[in-house]
């Protein structure tokens, strides 16, 4: 089965180096181009695996809309998100 597994990490800021270092800790190697605006990536030898770089509070939307399969983001993004979605219910 080789199915296609998207994940979306943070694009800048101390969440997106720590993200990184606990792939890399993790054997899992982030390969990202030095292109400035590249938003894409994958994983060392992982080729069923898409990263895709992204604003920490749109990680968490794309969660909720189903186009991304994993993703890392902050706590308090998620939380402020449910609260706005919850009120306007």
């Amino acid at each position: 089965m080789n199915d296609l597994v998207t994940i979306g990490l943070p694009s800048k800021g101390r969440l997106k180096d720590k993200t990184i270092s606990f792939f890399d800790k993790n054997g899992l190697k982030i390969l990202q181009s030095k292109k400035e605006r590249n938003y894409f990536g994958a994983i060392e030898n992982k080729s069923n695996i898409k990263i895709i770089f992204l604003h920490a509070k749109e990680i968490i939307q794309r969660l909720g809309d189903g186009t991304l399969d994993i993703g890392v983001s902050g706590l308090d993004l998620l939380n402020e998100l449910l609260s706005i979605r919850l009120y306007q219910v």
